[in-house]
């Protein structure tokens, strides 16, 4: 009898893990062998299925309900990565190629051109003036110059004076060599940003990027700001990565921080016409090409 006795407190203890399926496949058939002819435990069965909670027909409802919120979780995870996919595709596939079809905006293609236009504006505006230097492709603008050819009006007399005088001008330029003519052309542009700086109108804001292809690459345009608050259309020119020419133009609509007089010149439009430009136009080389000339070409530098 004691032996029985022992073996119901055994069976008693396993219940619970039987119950729940932890138990050992020995167990369990230990479990089972025992309640086919045992009274007292198979009610001590029934009484554990009829109060505790977590019997069988619970834990099927529960697992039926963490099933379905899985089944909604991996629903809506599978929505959105369709919905983010979608939108991944618009941004990095389809509006660059459609960008690249009508020749405006960011495209793969002009990706290193804008990147070569923001480094330029960053160089600018931190004042590191050499590097922005840098970014310009003067060789071109060297070779551009040399390769002019122009034509003369034979009616016009000072037409053909002017054009003899340029002409040979050119001539002088090719001889001094690029090696001169970049030097010139980084002390005038260092010279005008100072001059640009202490006027203060450097540049120290941009925004409102706009991208046009052309048939030498791609043409840049940003709007600035300088520290006076002038507001500036900066348009640069660059191909292969190298910015063959750029200009700014004030827009005399905004002059925030020009008083007195001068307010009233920004006002008629008459300040500022060009705050920045390449330096391949500058003293130097307008004095040996127009220098005998009609031309008046001192009106281009006047800040």
């Amino acid at each position: 009898m004691k032996e029985i006795i022992d073996m119901c407190e055994v069976i008693q203890d396993l219940l619970p893990l039987y119950e729940d399926g932890c138990c050992s496949v020995q167990s369990a058939k230990l479990v089972e062998e025992h309640l086919k002819t045992c009274d007292v435990c198979q009610g001590q069965r029934a009484a554990y299925e009829k109060y505790v909670p977590g019997t069988e027909a619970d834990e099927e409802e529960d697992v039926r309900g963490i099933r379905q919120g899985i089944r909604l979780l991996v629903r809506w995870r599978t929505i959105g990565r369709i919905v983010l996919g979608l939108m991944l595709t618009v941004v990095f596939v389809i509006i660059p190629i459609w960008n690249q079809v009508r020749g405006m905006g960011l495209t793969y293609a002009n990706l290193g051109a804008v990147c070569t236009a923001y480094a330029f504006e960053r160089a600018l505006a931190s004042g590191d003036y050499e590097k922005a230097y840098n970014y310009l492709d003067m060789e071109f603008r060297y070779e551009e110059l040399v390769a002019t050819e122009l034509v003369e009006n034979p009616d016009d007399q000072n037409s053909r004076k002017n054009t003899e005088a340029i002409t040979a001008g050119i001539h002088e330029v090719e001889e001094k060599g690029f090696s001169w003519y970049n030097r010139v052309c980084r002390d005038a542009f260092l010279q005008n940003m100072k001059i640009l700086e202490e006027k203060n109108e450097g540049i120290r804001s941009w925004a409102n990027l706009q991208v046009e292809k052309q048939p030498f690459g791609w043409r840049v345009c940003l709007n600035a700001r300088t520290d006076a608050g002038t507001k500036l259309i900066m348009q640069m020119d660059i191909s292969g990565n190298r910015i063959r020419g750029f200009s700014a133009y004030a827009d005399h609509q905004v002059s925030q921080g020009i008083s007195g007089a001068q307010e009233e010149l920004a006002a008629e439009g008459k300040m500022y016409e060009v705050l920045y430009q390449t330096p391949s136009i500058n003293e130097t080389v307008m004095e040996i090409l127009y220098g005998n000339t009609d031309y008046d070409w001192r009106g281009l530098f006047e800040y």
